[in-house]
């Protein structure tokens, strides 16, 4: 089952590496194999790193192995009404990972999509 309480951010600063979110979110598609070298090699990290990262998010509880796959236990990460560095971090991390990509990635392979909102 699938659970909605918030993620401390004792446990969020375990994750707060832009590759964690990513796994997490990998982990959910539907042709998900657990290939670490291949893993590794699209997310340009070592297998050891991807395998240290999986073991994280089953210690925090945002993953869990069931009969050969892993399976994600949480269908909505929120930290509450939380303001802090780690978070603030976490968010220049993926800030830089996007303008590097923007250089590297050829039009055809982003997708562009925005979502203005006022700001007081």
């Amino acid at each position: 089952m699938i659970q909605k309480e918030p993620l401390s951010l004792e446990n969020f600063s375990l994750i707060a590496e832009w590759y964690y979110l990513a796994l997490l979110e990998l982990v959910t598609l539907k042709d998900y194999q657990d290939d670490r070298k291949k893993i590794a090699a699209q997310f340009g990290l070592s297998e050891e790193e991807i395998k240290r990262a999986m073991e994280t998010l089953i210690k925090v509880g945002l993953v869990k192995f069931v009969d050969g796959k892993f399976l994600r236990t949480k269908d909505h990460l929120s930290l509450g009404d939380v303001s802090s560095g780690v978070i603030r971090n976490y968010h220049k991390s993926l800030l830089v990972k996007a303008a590097d990509a923007i250089e590297v990635q050829p039009p055809n392979h982003r997708h562009f999509w925005a979502a203005p909102s006022p700001c007081q």
